[in-house]
């Protein structure tokens, strides 16, 4: 069972990534693009959180159409477009901090 933690809540761990688990990646993409202490946030989080949060991140980069699905998160605006490395860096960093032990 995923923890209930703020935006995973409701998420089950077994499923593959759906477009409102990718929509809940978005919702937190203030943090994903804003704030660096995310990762250490995570780090610092109980070990299911970590664990979970780290699957359900590395399901979505596993997926052939990820960039796709994070970059359609993103405003359409070139600015905001040209952060997808940014924000992929910064997913790849969480499920990182999310798998180590």
């Amino acid at each position: 069972m995923p923890p209930s933690h703020g935006f995973l809540r409701g998420c089950d761990a077994n499923q593959k990534p759906r477009s409102h688990d990718t929509s809940r990646i978005a919702w937190a993409k203030v943090p994903l693009t804003g704030l660096r202490e995310i990762v250490a946030d995570l780090a610092a989080a109980p070990p299911d959180l970590r664990a979970y949060v780290a699957d359900r991140l590395a399901q979505l980069l596993a997926r052939g159409d990820s960039e796709v699905l994070v970059a359609a998160h993103l405003m359409p605006d070139s600015d905001s477009q040209d952060r997808l490395p940014f924000v992929v860096d910064r997913i790849r960093s969480l499920i990182a901090a999310g798998s180590a032990a």
